[in-house]
């Protein structure tokens, strides 16, 4: 037996990455709520036996969109933005080495009333660094 074909799991991993799946199974109880009470509200109100079958249908034609919608778009902190491919993403990392860490050491302060303590505090920060 071989591996299963890269190009449908590369595929499948986008769409999880794009977050379609979620999206799919939100609208889909989303949906089947709005349903369930028009089909509660609608006649109590009188209104005709087409305005069901109406909302059914938006419904279902809806859900195509919002697939689409959410494999182009991505909703961010900063706004809704086009979603980038997997490629472009790993092209934009620089491949520099990481930063070493580093420390500031201030200087320390002779806040005492000894000026001879001045040799100490000066003595502490170049130990320090």
């Amino acid at each position: 037996m071989g591996k299963p074909d890269s190009s449908l799991g590369t595929f499948f991993r986008e769409l999880r990455r794009r977050k379609v799946f979620q999206v799919a199974v939100v609208y889909t109880v989303v949906g089947w709520l709005i349903i369930q009470v028009v089909e509660t509200i609608f006649p109590r109100l009188h209104l005709p036996d087409w305005s069901v079958t109406l909302v059914i249908v938006l419904v279902i034609i809806g859900f195509p969109i919002a697939l689409i919608v959410a494999w182009a778009l991505e909703l961010t902190p900063e706004g809704v933005k086009r979603t980038e491919a997997l490629e472009g993403k790993k092209a934009e990392k620089p491949s520099a080495a990481k930063p070493q860490p580093s420390i500031v050491v201030l200087p320390f302060i002779n806040m005492s009333a000894d000026p001879e303590q001045e040799y100490f505090c000066d003595g502490m920060a170049e130990e320090i660094i």
